[in-house]
């Protein structure tokens, strides 16, 4: 099991290895209000649609598994009869 602790470090290395070639692809002034409030608002743009696709994912999942589960439990019980057969 992958306790907490290794994935935050894993996150937090890939960040620190990742961050130079972020930083040479784009140049935005840190020290301007506007254009970091900007990325801030477009990266939780981001953040809520990839939240919400696999939460609709998840809901579609559930949904199907209970159709299929119900739909076995009918053929199921077509197929038994029904009593006391010993």
């Amino acid at each position: 099991m992958i306790t907490a602790r290794l994935h935050l470090t894993a996150a937090l290395v890939l960040a620190f290895v990742m961050l130079p070639l972020h930083r040479d692809a784009h140049h935005i002034d840190l020290h301007a209000l506007g254009p970091v409030l900007f990325i801030f608002g477009e990266e939780m743009l981001v953040g809520a649609m990839l939240g919400m696709t696999a939460r609709l994912t998840m809901a579609a999942l559930e949904v199907t598994g209970s159709v299929v589960a119900q739909q076995v439990g009918f053929v199921t019980s077509s197929i038994r009869p029904r009593g006391n057969m010993v």
